[in-house]
C-alpha cells in the first residue's frame, strides 16, 4: 500500500529546482525537473519502504545545493 507525502518549499534566486527518489542530488537522479522556485509536490511513498526524498537548487551564482529527507511510514 501506499501513502501521499507532500513536499513544500520556497526557494529565492534559483535558476532551476529539480526533486529526487533515492538520490542526493535531484539534478542527476530527477523524478521531475524544471519545478518552479516555491510550489509542491506530492508523491506515493510504498508503506515500510524508507526512502531518501531531495530537492536540488540551481543557485544564480551556478552552485547547486540539495536537502534531502528519509521517511518511512
Amino acid at each position: 500500500s501506499f501513502v501521499e507525502v507532500t513536499f513544500t518549499w520556497s526557494t529565492t534566486n534559483a535558476a532551476g529546482v529539480a526533486f529526487g527518489i533515492d538520490t542526493m542530488d535531484a539534478f542527476l537522479g530527477p523524478y521531475q525537473l524544471d519545478l518552479p522556485a516555491s510550489g509542491s509536490i506530492t508523491v506515493n511513498h510504498p508503506c515500510g519502504d524508507p526512502q531518501r526524498y531531495t530537492l536540488s537548487v540551481f543557485g544564480s551564482n551556478g552552485v547547486v545545493h540539495s536537502e534531502y529527507w528519509l521517511y518511512n511510514q
